[in-house]
């Protein structure tokens, strides 16, 4: 018997820092201290982009509005299937309570080309790349 897929949805979260543009990136306690992009699991009865805002405030500790779908993304996770749709996303706020540091060790506002740099895994860095392929100049 088979296990059922997983469905997630996170965010690549633009913010305007010292004139600079910036993308947020996390730092997980679990999977070898990876970094990436947040993300997370859908939770039942939760509407995908719902669940990206949702990890968004979680794991960066900021408010964000979803501007656009960003892509998707699917992987193996042991025996399963996992399917996971990002949003870009502009950030608002931080958060009062930060973020959730029970799973991220640290978030990040990091250059593009930082990022793409230190995002753990292709997949990510792949997105990120597409995403900012598309974008206009200023």
């Amino acid at each position: 018997m088979s296990l059922p897929d997983v469905l997630a949805a996170g965010g690549i979260v633009w913010r305007l820092m010292d004139d600079h543009l910036r993308v947020g990136v996390v730092e997980r306690r679990r999977y070898g201290g990876d970094i990436s992009l947040p993300k997370g699991k859908l939770d039942p009865g939760e509407r995908l982009v719902d669940c990206a805002v949702r990890e968004v405030a979680e794991e960066l500790g900021v408010t964000a509005v979803p501007t656009q779908l960003a892509g998707l993304m699917s992987y193996r996770v042991g025996e399963r299937d996992k399917y996971v749709i990002f949003w870009e996303m502009q950030w608002v706020a931080d958060l009062p309570d930060g973020l959730d540091d029970t799973e991220v060790a640290d978030r990040r506002w990091l250059d593009p080309s930082e990022a793409l740099t230190v995002l753990t895994y292709e997949r990510d860095r792949r997105l990120l790349a597409d995403v900012l392929s598309r974008r206009s100049p200023g």
